[in-house]
């Protein structure tokens, strides 16, 4: 009886490997599109905020945001940070020691997210589309701090 099971079972293995290895491929555009940053400080935030309003099933503790380390100037710092949550958690979870670290490095903070991260009913569609927001995030950030900018120009070129 468990031979004739397990004969069974192995034709249907035998069968459904070459189905799957032959079955049908989605074809996706891999190519990185560099985003244009703005330099202008104003514009840069305005930049993530448009962002952020179109996606219309965001949750409110996943927006995108800058922690300025001189919140009365704007300007570049020697170093910039960038916090980049996950799928399970938000930056509420971690948020006074991001915020402690910065102020204490006298560095800007760039909150962010793996793109598609805990949309309302939006399920992540592919890999792809994380690894092009985790390309936006580290140049929005090289906008605001001289450290990071020096490690990713030539990355970003």
């Amino acid at each position: 009886m468990i031979k004739k099971i397990l004969k069974i079972f192995s034709g249907i293995l035998l069968l459904a490997v070459p189905v799957f290895i032959a079955g049908p491929r989605t074809e996706m555009d891999e190519t990185l599109h560099p985003v244009d940053i703005p330099n202008d400080f104003d514009r840069l935030e305005q930049h993530i905020a448009q962002s952020e309003t179109a996606i219309n099933c965001l949750q409110a503790s996943l927006v995108k945001g800058i922690v300025w380390a001189d919140r009365t100037q704007k300007s570049r710092t020697p170093m910039a940070l960038v916090y980049i949550h996950g799928f399970s958690v938000s930056r509420n979870e971690v948020m006074p020691l991001c915020d402690s670290l910065a102020a204490g490095l006298g560095a800007n903070l760039f909150y962010t997210r793996l793109n598609r991260t805990r949309q309302r009913f939006a399920p992540i569609d592919s890999a792809y589309r994380l690894v092009a927001g985790k390309y936006r995030s580290p140049q929005t950030t090289a906008s605001m701090g001289n450290t990071l900018r020096a490690f990713l120009e030539p990355l970003v070129r």
